[in-house]
């Protein structure tokens, strides 16, 4: 076990955080991530269990700001799974590792179904049925169905 910095917290290498030999209840946090709060210099924080452990025993010379969960699952705090990385490397990573999936409908912000992005291809005849035309009819912007048109987006369909 170490100690956090210079706190009276301490974490061992499975990620469970500790002060007054007491465990400190991780919970959940945006985006799946587990956090501890902390009182740090007279203010309460809520910091991250991955970053605790990664700060107490994984040198970090490159000074890389995040914390990679190198099997992806972010509730995995074990020290041996978590790696120093820049933003790129951890997108990549997740990329890779299948862990962000950001086409079509497994896109949050996805406004369409794969069988609709199939429909506006083979309704689009210019002149006839336009981009105008199609954008009113799925709720979505006229350079939206453009891009769909041209494989811009939705390549893989």
């Amino acid at each position: 076990m170490k100690q956090y910095k210079d706190t009276r917290y301490y974490v061992d290498t499975l990620g469970n955080v500790f002060t007054n030999g007491k465990q400190i209840n991780a919970r959940g946090a945006k985006g799946g991530y587990r956090q501890v709060s902390m009182y740090i210099d007279g203010k309460k924080k809520s910091i991250q269990v991955q970053r605790v452990v990664a700060e107490a025993y994984i040198p970090n010379p490159e000074n890389k700001p995040q914390v990679n969960h190198k099997n992806g699952i972010k509730t995995d705090n074990w020290v041996g799974n978590l790696e120093w990385a820049t933003a790129l490397e951890n997108v990549e990573h997740s990329i890779e590792t299948n862990l962000r999936n950001t086409q079509g409908i497994h896109n949050a912000a996805a406004k369409l179904t794969n069988k609709q992005i199939v429909e506006i291809r083979e309704k689009f005849v210019p002149y006839k049925y336009t981009y105008k035309m199609l954008s009113e009819e799925y709720g979505v912007s006229q350079t939206h169905i453009y891009r769909i048109i041209t494989n811009r987006n939705w390549k893989h369909i």
